[in-house]
């Protein structure tokens, strides 16, 4: 049971008019966000680099309705739902949501750490570290995927390829000074505020659903479900664009963190508890192989777009999010 659904049995929320449920959803998400970056900025203060608080620290609170989702939703997702799903997320992840922040903030630094100090030049290859996995964990679903059956055996080489480059993160972190040591019960409040945050974000996700949900007579079905669909990437477009604001560059690793969680955790826990079937990938230009290549289009302008060290301009962004719906126009 999610925070909504146990808070809406006590006080039943959903008899409110939509457009309270939506403004609630966005509140709660806006507050949710600034919490994020509070634990965040005492992090990075005791040895995290920017890269481990992308894609480890972020995505514990942007990729929570995903992995719940994951986890609780197989009664819901038939088939292999879960796996477009994800698919889906990890597409608007390098276009729609990397796009508009760069329209509404730009023009934007994007490259991890511009300069040559050690630091700078650490955060760089520790990026180019988590961009390869990201490829690396896309490349392992497709061939698990093949056959048409995302096994427990499948599920646990894509959970232990996350799982191993979260290892390799804390162990390139090195020791830190006695300094900058995070005590244990300063770690466990940041740690239980950053769950703190993924209940709230979980709540404000479901509370925005339900108001679109609401606004079923006003909006077409098709574009309602593609709506809805948009709503995984609603945590890391609010957070995204807080922190754009606030440091004046758009930091990539909390997208990729989030697209980590998407594919390989989340489809790999899901397949876990339920093995996943699939459509069986005849060939490289299968209909069921159709998704995978625009997955594969979107990293590969992503990751060309993540190289860059100048300034990326807004018609950069705009191009970005044309290209989130040529994909709409392919499908």
């Amino acid at each position: 049971m999610s925070p909504f659904e146990w808070l809406d049995g006590r006080f039943q929320l959903t008899d409110q008019p939509y457009y309270v449920l939506f403004l609630i959803g966005v509140a709660v998400l806006l507050l949710a966000s600034e919490l994020v970056v509070f634990v965040l900025a005492k992090l990075e203060s005791h040895q995290f680099g920017v890269v481990h608080l992308g894609t480890l620290f972020t995505p514990l609170c942007t990729g929570f309705p995903n992995l719940m989702l994951g986890i609780f939703g197989q009664s819901r997702l038939s088939g292999d739902l879960v796996i477009h799903l994800n698919i889906g997320n990890n597409i608007a992840n390098t276009t729609l949501v990397t796009g508009t922040i760069i329209l509404l903030a730009g023009p934007l630094t994007v490259r991890v750490a511009s300069g040559k100090s050690k630091k700078a030049v650490q955060a760089r290859r520790d990026f180019n570290i988590a961009l390869a996995v990201l490829w690396l964990g896309a490349a392992l679903l497709v061939y698990l995927c093949h056959d048409g059956l995302v096994s427990r055996w499948d599920a646990a080489a894509l959970v232990g390829c996350y799982a191993a480059y979260q290892a390799l993160m804390l162990f390139r972190r090195g020791k830190p000074t006695k300094s900058k040591r995070l005590p244990k019960s300063l770690g466990a409040a940041l740690l239980g505020a950053l769950l703190g945050c993924a209940l709230l974000i979980s709540f404000s996700v479901d509370a925005v659903a339900a108001g679109m949900e609401g606004m079923g007579t006003l909006v077409p079905g098709a574009s309602l479900g593609m709506l809805l669909g948009l709503l995984t990437v609603l945590p890391e477009s609010f957070l995204l664009l807080r922190l754009t604001r606030k440091q004046g560059s758009l930091g990539l690793t909390g997208l990729v963190g989030d697209c980590l969680v998407s594919i390989p955790l989340v489809i790999g826990v899901s397949a876990l508890i339920v093995p996943i079937p699939t459509a069986v990938l005849a060939g490289p230009w299968d209909v069921a192989a159709r998704g995978y290549w625009m997955l594969g289009a979107t990293m590969l302008g992503f990751s060309i777009l993540a190289m860059q060290p100048g300034q990326i301009s807004r018609k950069v962004g705009f191009g970005f999010c044309c290209l989130y719906a040529l994909v709409w126009v392919w499908l």
